[in-house]
């Protein structure tokens, strides 16, 4: 699952025109997807089977591993396992917590965005 930041094509227009460097804006980027990937780890539902793995300890984002600077936020190993959490399946109702984390971080990950371009190498 992919999450789009509205107007993320205008933004990145806009942050253009200010001259701000790539290494600047990667920061920015970086530093929004370190909040979105911590609110999704104390969001993930852990399994009631202390043996199992837990998708909350799979979390994971990789920075710089695109051209332009974007940044997946995600599941590793084990991750096709959090759709039937996140979604539901015939027999279990879906969580959402993907979804509910985002809601949660999209302030605080604009805060941090802004902050960023704003103080720039300070």
């Amino acid at each position: 699952m992919s999450v789009s930041i509205d107007g993320e094509q205008k933004l990145s227009e806009l942050v253009d025109k200010l001259g701000i460097s790539e290494e600047i804006k990667r920061k920015a980027i970086d530093a929004a997807a370190d909040v979105y990937g911590n609110r999704l780890i104390a969001n993930t539902p852990m399994s009631p089977d202390s043996k199992k793995n837990h998708l909350r300890d799979d979390v994971t984002f990789k920075k710089d591993q695109y051209p332009d600077g974007s940044v997946d936020v995600g599941f590793n190993k084990y991750g096709w396992y959090y759709r039937f959490v996140n979604n539901g399946t015939k027999y279990i109702h879906g969580k959402h917590f993907m979804e509910h984390s985002y809601d949660q971080a999209k302030d605080e990950m604009q805060k941090v965005m802004e902050d960023t371009l704003r103080n720039g190498d300070q």
